[in-house]
C-alpha cells in the first residue's frame, strides 16, 4: 500500500491522470464511451461540479471519481465521501440516462450491507419503498434500516446542520440508483492498455513526433490541395 503523504498524492495524480488518458484514448481513438459507440463527445477533466472527470454525448452522461488505494481496502465510510462528490455533479434537470462511477485499485472491504443497499435502491421507484423495518450494521458509524441509511445518506452530502429536502432527496436517489463501484482497476494494466490501442498508430511509441508531423503535413496538403508525397521529407 502506498505510503501517506507526499508518495501517496504523487501516486493518486498519476492514477487519475492515466484514467484520463485511457478515457481520451477511447473516444479519440476507438470512437467509444461506457462502451457505447459515439459520434461525438465532450470529456471535462477536473470539472468543477464534482468528480474527477465528465463524459457527455448523445444519451450518456457519464461522471467518474478516481482513488487509488493499490493493496488496501475501501469501507462504507470510504465509499460515502466518493458520494459526496459524486453528489455535487447531479445536474439539473436529472439526466435519465446518467452513469457516477466509483474507480479505484483497491478492494472492496466489509460492504456486503451497503452492496445489499444499492441493489434494493435499483429495485425500486423511490425512497419511501425501501426497507424501513430490518436493522442493519453499515460499520461502526451507523446502523440502521435501508431507508434511515438512505435519509443519512442524503444529509451528508450537505452540510451536518442542513435538513434533507424532497429535492436533495430526489437528487441522492438518483445518484444512488445510477452509482456503480468498479474495484482492482490497477493503474499499470489501464496504462497497457492506452499503449496496445496507440500501437495501432504509431508502431514505435518513442516516434510520436514523427507520426504527428506525418499527419500535420497531410492535413496542410489537404488545405493546399498539394499532393502529399511532395510534402513528406525528413
Amino acid at each position: 500500500m502506498t505510503q501517506a503523504g507526499g508518495p501517496a498524492a504523487i501516486n493518486g495524480f498519476l492514477y487519475q491522470m492515466i484514467q484520463h488518458l485511457g478515457r481520451l484514448a477511447d473516444i479519440a481513438l476507438s470512437g467509444r464511451l461506457d462502451g457505447q459507440e459515439i459520434e461525438e463527445a465532450c470529456l471535462v477533466l477536473e470539472p468543477r461540479g464534482g468528480g474527477d472527470a465528465r463524459a457527455e454525448a448523445a444519451g450518456i452522461y457519464l461522471v467518474e471519481q478516481y482513488k487509488t488505494r493499490r493493496g488496501g481496502t475501501w469501507a462504507v465510510a470510504d465509499i460515502e465521501s466518493a458520494l459526496r462528490d459524486l453528489r455535487k455533479a447531479v445536474p439539473t434537470p436529472l439526466p435519465a440516462l446518467a452513469r457516477y462511477r466509483f474507480v479505484t485499485d483497491g478492494r472492496a472491504g466489509r460492504l456486503e450491507e451497503f452492496t445489499s443497499f444499492l441493489a434494493e435502491v435499483k429495485n425500486v421507484t423511490a425512497p419511501d419503498e425501501l426497507d424501513a423495518v430490518e436493522r442493519r450494521s453499515f460499520g461502526a458509524h451507523f446502523i440502521g434500516t435501508h431507508r434511515e441509511f438512505f435519509d443519512h445518506i442524503s444529509i451528508t452530502p450537505r452540510s451536518a446542520d442542513a435538513p434533507a429536502t424532497v429535492d436533495e432527496a430526489d437528487r441522492v436517489f438518483h445518484l444512488l440508483s445510477r452509482f456503480d463501484i468498479e474495484f482492482g482497476i490497477d493503474g499499470v494494466e489501464c496504462a497497457e492498455q492506452i499503449e496496445r490501442l496507440l500501437r495501432r498508430y504509431a508502431e514505435n511509441l518513442g516516434d510520436e513526433r514523427r507520426v504527428r508531423e506525418h499527419h500535420t503535413l497531410l492535413r496542410w496538403s489537404e488545405v493546399a490541395q498539394v499532393p502529399a508525397a511532395r510534402q513528406e521529407h525528413d
